[in-house]
């Protein structure tokens, strides 16, 4: 709720892959912004419904629709901006460091 920008953000995830040192997670949300001050690990993510902006604190802006990848790396700082209602994405991530940020 904290890190709430804007919109109702209601989210859902559920783990699809648990191993030994990768976990996958489906997430979802609601539209809205979420501000991140400082990402705490580093994530491979496929966008699979909706679309995404990332706006870095500099101002530098990336978009991603269904099918779209890319590597969001720890320490990102900027907004995280679900541009529809519906936002689904797939996360891969080591699973030592999201099991201790969750």
């Amino acid at each position: 709720e904290q890190m709430r920008v804007s919109g109702s953000l209601r989210q859902w995830q559920k783990v699809t892959f648990d191993g030994e040192e990768l976990i996958g997670v489906l997430w979802r949300s609601e539209g809205g912004t979420i501000k991140i001050d400082h990402y705490p690990y580093d994530q491979a993510v496929v966008v699979l419904r909706g679309s995404l902006t990332l706006k870095e604190t500099d101002g530098t802006e990336q978009h991603f629709k269904p099918g779209s990848t890319f590597l969001l790396p720890r320490g990102f700082k900027g907004l995280w901006i679900m541009d529809s209602d519906d936002y689904e994405e797939l996360v891969v991530v080591e699973r030592s460091t999201f099991l201790r940020h969750e």
